[in-house]
């Protein structure tokens, strides 16, 4: 019997007893709760009379100057094992295993809730504001998909990124994904691209404004349609000549 451990915190439970507080308090028919104390089925109350028998006893002789020395008869005698609660207790445990593995599975977790409920331990990893989903999307990363601790720091490092500059980046990805060597210039992973996004917006802004044939923009001169009109012809020509004549004398010539 262990008595009073009902306030027993779950890492007290664990340190002293190797099972955790919620697994103490499941019904089971190796042990009972009487009056705040847990009740062991089978605990070896002989075995740890004799324990305690046996510490008291060091205590005495340490206090005395050292250990009595063994007579012929005592030596005689045929050793004992002593079992301990903790291993006669995992062995009731294990036969408890046995039995229940014929029972339905428990039932399944939670499933989860507009993306943002999520059981585990790495629940407080997972995307859930509008932002990070959409940079997960982009580099087509799962929602579900835990975030390290250097992808976290990373994303803290960017802050708020405008809706401009977001939706660029999003139509640039979109457009061209998957990252291929020699045809586009994209990030592999999230890290990758949270590390260099200043560099990947002004990519998809660039992009945005790039003619869709791969050409760049060419210059042509226009050129004036001649005119039918002989005098109109002539009245051009003559403010030509007047024009150079002008220029020529401001040169000196």
């Amino acid at each position: 019997m262990i008595f009073d451990c009902e306030d027993w915190a779950d890492r007290k439970w664990q340190q002293l007893v190797r099972i955790t507080k919620k697994e103490a308090n499941k019904a089971t028919l190796l042990w009972r709760w009487e009056s705040g104390s847990l009740h062991v089925w089978g605990y070896p109350s002989e075995k740890e009379q004799e324990v305690k028998e046996k510490r008291e006893r060091a205590k005495t002789n340490g206090e005395k100057g050292g250990r009595p020395k063994i007579t012929n008869v005592e030596s005689q005698k045929e050793p004992t094992l002593v079992i301990s609660a903790k291993a006669e207790g995992e062995r009731e445990v294990e036969g408890e295993r046995n039995e229940n593995k014929n029972l339905p599975p428990y039932p399944a977790a939670v499933p989860p809730v507009n993306g943002k409920i999520r059981e585990g331990k790495s629940a407080d990893r997972v995307p859930t504001s509008p932002q990070a989903v959409r940079f997960a999307t982009i580099v087509h990363r799962k929602l579900t998909t835990p975030w390290q601790d250097n992808e976290i720091a990373a994303y803290k490092k960017i802050g708020i990124v405008p809706e401009d500059d977001l939706a660029a980046l999003e139509r640039y990805y979109g457009a061209n994904w998957p990252p291929k060597r020699d045809v586009n210039i994209l990030r592999h992973d999230l890290l990758t691209l949270l590390n260099n996004l200043a560099g990947e917006i002004d990519r998809a802004h660039a992009e945005k404004h790039k003619p869709k044939n791969g050409k760049g923009l060419e210059w042509a001169p226009a050129v004036a349609a001649p005119p039918t009109d002989p005098a109109e012809a002539e009245r051009i020509a003559s403010a030509a000549r007047q024009a150079a004549r002008e220029f020529r004398e401001s040169q000196g010539r």
